[in-house]
């Protein structure tokens, strides 16, 4: 009776050792399980992280290229209009620019006049010069 009570005892806490080592293999397996979702969610957050930066810096260049961009506009503009007004204040100095050429123009024609009567006066007394000379002579 009592070889019974112990064999069945035996079994019993063979049963319950081999239910232990395979709930601990359950426990051990699910432990691992886990450390590779930490892992996993590990360099899913840096990903995140530098998936993050990557967009920040994108969105910074986009932001440069843009500010650039409107820089360049804003610059093609200024000189587009500098030129216009550049243009108009030429257009109105014409008129301004011809009087002046006109009255230049004449002044020097008169200034010609005047020096071709002094030469031609000089002349007639070279002229009268050498023939009161050549009587003299």
């Amino acid at each position: 009776q009592l070889n019974k009570h112990q064999q069945a005892f035996e079994h019993e806490v063979e049963q319950h050792s081999q239910e232990n080592q395979e709930q601990m293999e359950i426990v051990v397996s699910a432990m691992n399980s886990v450390e590779m979702l930490v892992q996993e969610l590990k360099q899913t957050i840096e990903v995140d992280e530098c998936a993050t930066a990557v967009d920040d810096e994108l969105v910074h260049c986009q932001r440069r290229q843009q500010a650039e961009a409107l820089i360049e506009n804003q610059a093609r503009e200024s000189l587009q209009m500098m030129q216009e007004q550049h243009c108009k204040s030429m257009e109105q100095l014409e008129p301004h620019y011809q009087v002046i050429w006109g009255q230049m123009k004449q002044s020097q024609e008169e200034q010609w006049q005047q020096l071709n009567k002094h030469q031609q006066a000089f002349e007639h007394e070279v002229e009268q010069h050498s023939q009161e000379n050549q009587e003299q002579m």
